[in-house]
């Protein structure tokens, strides 16, 4: 099977709006695991780092793609946040200073993000045994 170089050039709008919402999803769940002081090592910053990079070049690529049943503000809205979580995310995984306030921020965000997408982030201490 031949393989080019650039895979997301073939996908349809729905498959690069699937890959948005699972990556942004994952990003969610990297996020409050952060923010609930889940140990994060080099592995796991470089993990942050390449989903905050493909999901910002999905989101370039695919500008106003998500948001079905949004309207005009309300999509610009969640575009904002969404860009806001991706620096947030990219600070905490580059080792920056992240103190009270800043995490605060991050958490309203998620629990934002997460309630405009219809998903319920609640993380169990047991995940973190099996993913540690």
């Amino acid at each position: 099977m031949a393989r080019s170089d650039n895979q997301n050039t073939n996908m349809t709008k729905e498959e690069t709006e699937d890959l948005i919402l699972m990556r942004l999803k994952l990003l969610l769940i990297m996020c409050m695991s952060y923010l609930e002081d889940c140990p994060i090592g080099v592995y796991r910053k470089n993990a942050v780092s390449n989903t905050v990079q493909s999901l910002k070049d999905l989101i370039d690529n695919q500008l106003t793609g998500s948001g079905g049943g949004l309207n005009i503000e309300e999509k610009d809205v969640f575009l904002q946040r969404v860009r806001l979580l991706l620096i947030m995310a990219k600070s905490f995984s580059d080792s920056l200073p992240v103190g009270f306030y800043r995490k605060e921020a991050m958490k309203n965000n998620v629990k934002k993000i997460a309630e405009c997408l219809g998903y319920e982030i609640k993380l169990n201490p047991l995940i973190y045994l099996k993913a540690a």
